[in-house]
């Protein structure tokens, strides 16, 4: 869910289109499946979009470069995105977490 995201709700609003129905968001369960989710309030991480975490300074813009096994068509390997992508997130939440833990700090001294 990311800039390709918010630019269709643009092209559905100029449209005039008032309603977006997706497929649920949560983290997939057996066989990748939408309907098979974890949670009925999570989101799967895997929508993250790590290119907006970088241009908000979580994580450095080589740190987000998909490897070469990640294909670009074709059927998702999810087991190879989870693979990838996890630890690539979780350095985004060390670095938001380190700045949120350093705005603190600014705010007590």
């Amino acid at each position: 869910m990311g800039k390709s995201a918010f630019a269709f709700v643009d092209f559905l609003e100029n449209a005039g289109i008032g309603l977006w129905q997706v497929l649920p968001r949560g983290p997939t369960g057996y066989g990748d499946s939408p309907y098979q989710s974890f949670s009925t309030f999570a989101l799967n991480p895997l929508l993250i979009d790590v290119e907006l975490l970088s241009d908000r300074g979580w994580a450095r813009p080589t740190d987000i470069i998909p490897p070469k096994f990640i294909k670009n068509t074709g059927d998702v390997d999810y087991g190879a995105v989870v693979w990838w992508k996890m630890p690539v997130l979780k350095n985004c939440a060390d670095y938001f977490l380190s700045d949120a833990n350093e705005a603190d700090r600014a705010v007590c001294q």
